[in-house]
């Protein structure tokens, strides 16, 4: 295979899945045994709160990458296992504040530690072998955001950008105070966003003049995978970026997917991330 310059990327795609297992929907649902017709809903409803497609859209050839293999409502791949708060690691109800459970089935201390257990530490303990090997120049957090800020997110009603670049940093890519560090020099993802909205540009033809194209950690600056893996403190630290795709970009307003923006957005993916990698490699000092 021909390389492409991506061989030491990790992609991450830790909400790509709508898959529920049969024991879990079964307590969604309430009820005694489901029918394929009553999974079938309930992965569709979780696959569009989730970030559709975006095993496409991060796509990346070359690259090594990580996929989930359940939903973001049956435990968040992007959350620290302890995290049990309302939009923690094992959620009770949806970004909309719709109950996932019916009374009285939700997920005790138990069952929380069980599907950490089950899903979440198998899937960490990847990421860890993978980064542990050294191979690795740049781990990309890949994901999707809607349209409009829901209930459960940062910015409930407002409009969001077409795209947003996390580093765990603040909206010109510097770092916050307390924090000491971002997961890429702030320069560089000044220059990363400008590229983006370069790259993008034909898909943001029709996007709202006075609306926000592309962002630095705002509305989203980074979830547990990137302060977990990028922190310095680490054995193996690596650089890393998360990168959030507005979905009114590919989807249309019934959640169908628009095939020829979706292989477009894969494009400006694929060679955003490759200027990434390079300019991390080209920063990194020269060996002794």
């Amino acid at each position: 295979m021909a390389r492409t310059g991506l061989e030491r990327v990790l992609v991450v795609v830790p909400h790509c899945s709508e898959h529920v297992p049969y024991d879990i929907a079964v307590a969604m649902l309430g009820k005694e045994r489901v029918t394929a017709q009553d999974r079938r809903d309930l992965e569709r409803r979780h696959f569009l709160e989730s970030d559709p497609y975006t095993d496409q859209l991060f796509h990346l050839a070359g690259a090594t990458h990580m996929y989930a293999t359940v939903s973001r409502f049956v435990v968040d791949l992007n959350r620290a296992a302890d995290d049990t708060t309302a939009n923690g690691v094992v959620k009770n109800t949806d970004f909309a504040g719709n109950q996932l459970y019916p009374p009285g089935a939700r997920p005790d201390r138990t069952e929380q530690r069980r599907r950490v257990s089950r899903y979440w530490t198998p899937f960490h303990r990847q990421i860890d072998q993978q980064l542990g090997t050294g191979s690795f120049d740049l781990l990309v957090d890949a994901h999707s955001m809607q349209p409009t800020g829901p209930l459960l997110g940062p910015d409930q009603g407002r409009p969001r950008p077409a795209f947003n670049l996390g580093t765990l940093g603040a909206d010109d890519g510097e770092c916050v105070p307390g924090r000491g560090w971002v997961s890429l020099p702030a320069a560089m993802a000044r220059e990363l966003a400008a590229r983006l909205d370069a790259y993008a540009s034909d898909l943001l033809e029709r996007w709202p003049a006075d609306a926000r194209r592309v962002t630095l950690n705002e509305p989203f600056s980074g979830g547990d995978t990137l302060r977990t893996y990028c922190d310095p403190g680490r054995d193996d630290p690596v650089a890393g970026i998360a990168i959030e795709i507005n979905r009114a970009l590919y989807l249309d307003a019934r959640g169908r997917p628009k095939w020829p923006e979706i292989e477009r957005l894969n494009q400006a993916m694929r060679a955003l991330v490759a200027d990434a990698v390079k300019a991390v490699r080209t920063a990194r000092p020269a060996p002794m």
